[in-house]
């Protein structure tokens, strides 16, 4: 659970003619759970899977003030956010080892729910504008590892993977069109070599990848 309270100068010059102040809490519960068939690294075969829960609650109040010489403070805008989510995810890992060669299989599946409710009231106007609306993002990903040991200080590796992060919403005063984004997914190349020389002493990594976004 987290409070943040803002007072901030929303001009940016000595004349403070706009002031923002704001009230803001946030409450998130996560829990994570694993199993696997050996904690170490002795065995050829070594498996995970497990599971993850999110609930996160967000609420907030904020102004937007004018500084008038004469009546003092003023209030532009009055914006208030209430937004609700809740995350599910499943995943699991296989990694078997045959001498100086190392595969590793994986996949994760996430789906989030996201609700947003939220009003800005126009002081000038007196004109209140709603919005209320739900994004779901899911995704499932894998992802592809092999490593080889020429010796047991220099390894070379390669993997793809499959990447992800969940939609959610922008302030209500953005434009109606963009106050919801959907999720975003990249797949991931990678190669690289990892040594390290001269008994120890020197360690020497390197890698490419590449990433389509």
């Amino acid at each position: 659970t987290g409070k943040v309270d803002t007072f901030a100068d929303g001009d940016f010059t000595g004349i403070s003619a706009l002031v923002v102040s704001g009230k803001s809490k946030r409450k998130t519960f996560a829990q994570e759970v694993r199993f696997s068939n050996a904690s170490g690294t002795s065995s050829n075969f070594r498996w995970l899977v497990g599971g993850y829960y999110s609930d996160d609650n967000f609420n907030s109040n904020s102004r937007t003030l004018a500084n008038f010489p004469v009546v003092g403070l003023r209030p532009l805008q009055i914006n208030t956010t209430s937004e609700e989510g809740n995350t599910y995810a499943g995943f699991g890992q296989a990694t078997l080892v045959m001498g100086s060669f190392e595969v590793t299989g994986g996949i994760r599946y996430d789906r989030e729910k996201r609700h947003n409710v939220s009003s800005s009231l126009n002081g000038l106007t007196g004109r209140t504008s709603t919005f209320d609306a739900e994004v779901v993002s899911k995704a499932w990903q894998p992802k592809l590892s092999a490593s080889y040991h020429f010796t047991p200080d220099v390894m070379a590796y390669g993997l793809v993977a499959r990447g992800f992060r969940a939609g959610g919403f922008n302030s209500i005063t953005t434009p109606s069109p963009f106050q919801s984004y959907q999720p975003e997914k990249t797949t991931v190349y990678e190669f690289g070599l990892k040594t390290e020389l001269f008994d120890r002493r020197l360690r020497l990594n390197g890698s490419l990848f590449y990433t389509d976004y």
